[in-house]
């Protein structure tokens, strides 16, 4: 193929796309019948002529590398301020690409990019919008000193907007020790097949700081494909169940975390301000924007609090478990049944002991039967058996007031501990009432001694 003796008759033979990364650049050699500008020739001996391209884009401010085929020991932005969009698709590191420092002022695109060996953003900063979509990782795994050395490195990274590596491909380790994440962060139909790790902080007093996922982030691992989910690491961070919707997390490591909203501690870890966990409605809402229906959030949202629950019970975080089981089974009565919906033995078994998950809530169910059994057996209406000459016990009829209420207590008691006390009802309305708190009594106590020894068998 001729080569044009003008620079500026000159088009690289690269894809078209990639051509805007090196209008004006002169032709640097022929490769396989095709002529290429130095930044898309394919090949290792460009090394010096391909850095000194790099420093005279930089210089202009020109951050167009797209389809830039980078040789070995010239990916070195360390350090480096991009001031524009930066602009790396489909461009191929075939050695370390060390970003370590760097500053992106604006939105950075690593589409389709080759990470051919390690990838090393560490303390980058990304201001804008980062998509790292269908990126290969290429890297394998490999361990170091008995640890995990991570072949894509983002720790202390700050992502400031939305962050995309959707469709990803991790050949090796990733890691994200104390990286900040402060917009959304989508890692959907990815393929992880390393070690991962997100990890945070507790010791930043001011939350928008703190490394780890920001009260207004969120993290989507939908669909995502894992070769061994015990090598994803979760540790010291803020969470939320909806997070994990349509990914098996019940293998994943998770220590040290906790759902829902941040609890902001200062450097002298005194706790400033405690959030609880977020409501079922709340995480429900956060999946209206995946475009499901109602329905299909009820059930995948039910599945992922399934799945935590036996993550936690595996790990034995009791308590965890307890609450994520009452939400799988609570979400799965909302979408069932909405609303008062007393007909149905799944409402009832939630009233009487949060599923057999609230030992409290049973105690109290069970006083309020004794309680108001107590009360009704004061109406006048209810009909008790005469009391017998020699009988020393007190009759309901010759007490008055409070002392009526005491003496009712004490009946309703003897009632749903099953003595039979005296007097014995005489009208078929007194027989009703005794005969259901009969029942309903022992009931509810062995719904509370249920709850109780879920809490001790563990």
């Amino acid at each position: 193929m001729p080569v044009p003796h003008s620079e500026f008759d000159f088009v690289c033979d690269c894809q078209s796309p990639s051509r805007s990364a090196c209008k004006w650049l002169r032709h640097y050699e022929e490769h396989q019948g095709k002529n290429y500008c130095v930044l898309h020739f394919p090949g290792m001996k460009k090394s010096a002529v391909f850095a000194e391209a790099v420093q005279r884009k930089l210089m202009r401010q020109d951050f167009d590398f797209r389809g830039a085929w980078f040789p070995a020991e010239t990916a070195f932005f360390k350090s480096a301020i991009f001031s524009g969009r930066a602009d790396f698709r489909e461009a191929i590191f075939t050695s370390k690409a060390d970003f370590t420092s760097a500053l992106f002022q604006s939105d950075a695109d690593f589409t389709s990019a080759i990470f051919r060996a390690d990838a090393d953003f560490s303390n980058a900063t990304f201001r804008g919008q980062v998509d790292f979509i269908s990126t290969y990782f290429q890297a394998g795994a490999v361990f170091k000193d008995d640890t995990f050395d991570m072949n894509a490195d983002f720790s202390n990274a700050t992502f400031d907007d939305y962050v995309d590596f959707s469709e990803a491909i991790f050949k090796g380790n990733a890691g994200f020790r104390q990286a900040t994440f402060i917009g959304n962060t989508n890692f959907e139909r990815s393929v992880l097949k390393g070690y991962v790790e997100f990890a945070g902080t507790k010791r930043f007093a001011v939350e928008d700081k703190r490394p780890g996922f920001n009260d207004k982030a969120s993290l989507s691992l939908e669909s995502a494909k894992i070769d061994n989910p015990d090598q994803i690491s979760f540790h010291t961070l803020t969470m939320r169940p909806s997070w994990f919707v349509n990914v098996d997390c019940s293998r994943f490591d998770l220590t040290n975390v906790e759902w829902g909203r941040y609890k902001l501690r200062d450097l002298r870890f005194k706790q400033v301000e405690s959030h609880p966990w977020r409501t079922i409605e709340e995480e429900l809402s956060s999946l209206s924007l995946n475009r499901l229906s109602v329905a299909d959030r009820h059930r995948m949202f039910a599945i992922t609090c399934s799945r935590l629950a036996d993550n936690a019970e595996e790990n034995r975080r009791f308590e965890e478990a307890s609450r994520f089981r009452h939400m799988a089974m609570d979400t799965r009565r909302r979408l069932e049944w909405p609303g008062l919906t007393v007909w149905k033995l799944s409402w009832w078994y939630w009233l009487a002991s949060g599923y057999g998950e609230r030992a409290l809530q049973a105690l109290g169910i069970l006083a309020a039967v004794w309680v108001l059994f107590a009360l009704l057996y004061t109406q006048g209406w209810m009909k008790w058996e005469p009391k017998p000459a020699n009988s020393t016990i007190v009759h309901p009829a010759e007490v008055f007031g409070w002392e009526k209420f005491k003496t009712e207590l004490t009946y309703s008691a003897a009632v749903i501990t099953l003595q039979r006390p005296e007097p014995k009802p005489a009208s078929r309305a007194a027989q009703a009432a005794v005969l259901a708190e009969t029942i309903l009594g022992p009931l509810q106590a062995a719904m509370l001694a249920l709850a109780i020894r879920r809490k001790f068998m563990r």
